[in-house]
């Protein structure tokens, strides 16, 4: 699992970099990279930046709707 999760936090990276410019489609692909990052970090156990890459996301959408 530790082979993957730099490519799960530069799919972070990219998406707040689209974000910050793409105000319309970048908080949505923000929200989707990070559920998908606390979904590899629940899957690993690691329950408290699972949470928090979680909660950040469910503001991502708010955006996003």
């Amino acid at each position: 699992m530790d082979q993957v999760r730099p490519l799960y936090d530069e799919g972070v990276d990219l998406a707040r970099r689209l974000a910050r410019h793409d105000p319309v489609e970048g908080p949505g692909a923000l929200a989707a990279s990070l559920i998908d990052r606390s979904s590899l970090h629940a899957a690993a156990r690691d329950f408290g930046p699972a949470l928090a890459d979680f909660r950040q996301a469910l503001t991502h959408l708010g955006e996003s709707v």
